[in-house]
């Protein structure tokens, strides 16, 4: 970026690159509990594809007002953010699930975030995260 005088404005970047990943990660906190109710209290499924879409749309514009062009934080940001949701839809689950009788510190294990993503896991869910990633990366550019 030139100043009027001619002189180079060499401004450090990395303060940037940072803040636009702290904005994205808000983002993607905000995007992945709104699919996380969805998914599980509500139970939407094919209206994931929207929430991706939405939410996509919401990180890479939050990654792009901090830092424009920084399009591999957007899309780092649009993954945690299917992470995040995948973790609380287990965690609503187990919350959620009538009739316990085990408390629910037991019942919350890896092994069993990981069983339950796979089991919920399919064509629609692989489709609202390529939709997810690819509109953060487009909002973001």
């Amino acid at each position: 970026m030139r100043t009027p005088a001619g002189v180079t404005d060499e401004r450090p970047t990395g303060g940037l690159v940072g803040r636009a990943a702290l904005s994205g990660l808000v983002a993607a906190a905000a995007v992945g509990l709104i699919w996380a109710v969805l998914a599980v209290v509500l139970d939407f499924h094919l209206g994931l594809l929207v929430v991706a879409g939405v939410g996509g749309w919401l990180i890479g514009v939050a990654v792009a007002r901090v830092r424009p062009g920084a399009w591999p934080v957007a899309v780092g940001s649009a993954l945690v953010a299917w992470l995040i949701a995948a973790a609380l839809s287990y965690l609503l689950s187990q919350l959620l699930l009538p009739q316990a009788v085990t408390p629910l510190a037991e019942r919350l294990s890896l092994a069993g975030l990981l069983d339950y993503t796979t089991q919920t896991f399919d064509l629609v869910q692989a489709a609202a995260i390529a939709i997810l990633v690819v509109v953060a990366w487009r909002s973001a550019r």
